[in-house]
């Protein structure tokens, strides 16, 4: 494993996350407004939106849903407002008292039932280093790498998106769209774009490839571009590869994935560890890992790497994110990316029958403790 250090990001001003090797300075911003319930993605509804708005525009209500108030509660968390770790008893009790005098629809929910809805949000680890001590010790156990991604490119790839998306990942589920670009390397700026020019946006992605191959230590990389985005509503994707267990066995240690929103909702990706394969049993059983992919930042982890993508931030645009396969070290990447489902010593069984399971709280169709808390909080 490549040991890189992290320095602060410049443009992350809601998150203030570090990135691999860009020696800058950051100034984090904390938002001082409330947050609210009711927020914009891109002018539609969103889930998971992290601007800050008025709390006078919340309406109050003696009935709150539970989706309306795991929503808040997941902002407040993005906002620091609301801390990941509530172990002190004295803390506890101050913090849901000022935030229920803050936003009076917490009132009209019991403090136990805030306690475990609490719970289950902070199960998702937020991918910034400076708000989430987690997150750096995930990064060493998977491997993985966090980038910064320009506003540049986040605004422009998200105007190159389809207005609609004609094909799906062949999962089952019918609701992960996806394009995959035809030529290799992050296209060029289209010549209609409102938010870039051709010479600013060649500069951000040779600076972009050029932190990709310092992370991960190479001198040439070959790159296949994909968007991704979530239809209808969030189903859990079953575990799986990207490439056949063959072409792993062989090439992993030269091909990488990366993940980064194109929208400021952020991303939700499921991660299991590689050793979960090893379990021959139904009785042994790993749960997936739920991970926050902050806007300007793109996760970056080995292609053997078990994930599961398709929840669904945004209600109406589906937080459309991209997907990059990179090759390295002067190789080229395989012709197909092929996502496997089943375990590499047994192709009759799938990974998430066998032994990699969801995470608690979305377990749906595969539950085995019937706790869908974290689907009713934030994805239903």
């Amino acid at each position: 494993m490549v040991v890189l250090k992290s320095q602060s990001h410049p443009n992350l001003l809601h998150y203030g996350l570090k990135t691999v090797h860009v020696h800058v300075h950051v100034h984090v911003h904390v938002p001082s407004e409330p947050v609210s319930a009711e927020s914009d993605c891109e002018s539609e509804s969103s889930l998971l939106d992290v601007h800050p708005i008025s709390s006078s525009k919340v309406a109050t209500s003696t009935s709150t849903s539970t989706s309306t108030i795991g929503s808040l509660l997941w902002k407040l968390i993005l906002a620091q407002k609301l801390p990941l770790d509530l172990s002190n008893d004295n803390d506890n009790n101050n913090i849901w008292t000022k935030l229920k005098q803050e936003y009076p629809e917490l009132s009209s929910v019991s403090e136990s039932d805030l306690q475990s809805y609490h719970a289950a949000l902070s199960s998702i680890i937020i991918l910034d280093e400076q708000m989430d001590p987690r997150a750096s010790p995930l990064l060493k156990q998977y491997n993985g790498h966090l980038l910064p991604i320009s506003r540049t490119i986040s605004q422009e790839l998200k105007q190159q998106s389809p207005d609609q998306f004609t094909a799906f990942v062949a999962d089952f589920n019918d609701n992960l769209a996806y394009s995959m670009k035809s030529t290799r390397g992050i296209p060029t700026c289209t010549t209609t774009s409102t938010t870039t020019d051709n010479e600013e946006w060649t500069q951000q992605v040779q600076q972009l490839e050029s932190d990709i191959q310092k992370a991960l230590n190479t001198n040439d990389i070959e790159l296949q571009a994909s968007f991704l985005k979530t239809e209808h509503h969030t189903i859990p994707q079953p575990a799986h590869v990207d490439y056949p267990w063959n072409t792993l066995n062989e090439r992993a240690h030269n091909l990488w994935l990366a993940f980064f929103p194109l929208t400021s909702q952020g991303m939700i990706l499921q991660l299991w560890p590689s050793h979960a394969t090893t379990n021959t049993t139904t009785t042994t059983q790993t749960k997936g890992q739920l991970v926050f992919v902050p806007w300007d930042t793109m996760l970056m982890v080995p292609s053997d790497t078990i994930h599961g993508g398709g929840f669904r931030t945004c209600t109406q645009s589906g937080n459309v994110r991209y997907h990059l396969y990179i090759a390295t070290h002067g190789t080229s990447l395989p012709q197909f990316a092929q996502n496997v489902y089943t375990l590499p010593h047994d192709k009759r069984r799938e990974l998430c029958d066998g032994c990699c399971v969801n995470a608690q709280g979305i377990d749906v169709e595969h539950a085995t403790d019937g706790n869908t808390l974290l689907m009713e909080l934030l994805f239903r």
